[in-house]
């Protein structure tokens, strides 16, 4: 196999591979964190998602809100909002209303 052989075949796999790579950043960035909690009415759901296990603690603050803690991390969803500083608690509204909580538990994400 003689050169120009050699530079033919490595540049198509080459350009192949960094645009691969290109396509791949993106999504790995844009990773949802472990936990997402949503309210609907009086429907609270939390889904829990992540290959190692952590705790996943709810609570009602002494407003009276149910306050959802993931210490991987949590989304706040639609009707629900984030509670505190950093990324492990969210505030999903009056405790005395939620009627469902729905668990939804994944080993992997």
């Amino acid at each position: 196999m003689n050169t120009n052989t050699l530079e033919r075949a490595a540049v198509p796999s080459l350009a192949a591979g960094l645009l691969l790579a290109a396509f791949a950043a993106p999504a790995a960035a844009q990773a949802p964190s472990d936990s997402t909690a949503t309210r609907v009415g009086n429907a609270v759901t939390i889904t829990v998602r992540g290959e190692t296990p952590n705790p996943v603690k709810m609570r009602v603050d002494s407003s009276g809100s149910l306050i959802i803690e993931d210490s991987a991390g949590i989304t706040a969803g639609p009707g629900c909002t984030r509670s505190g500083t950093g990324n492990t608690a969210v505030n999903c509204g009056p405790a005395s209303t939620v009627t469902r909580l729905s668990v939804a538990l994944a080993g992997k994400a």
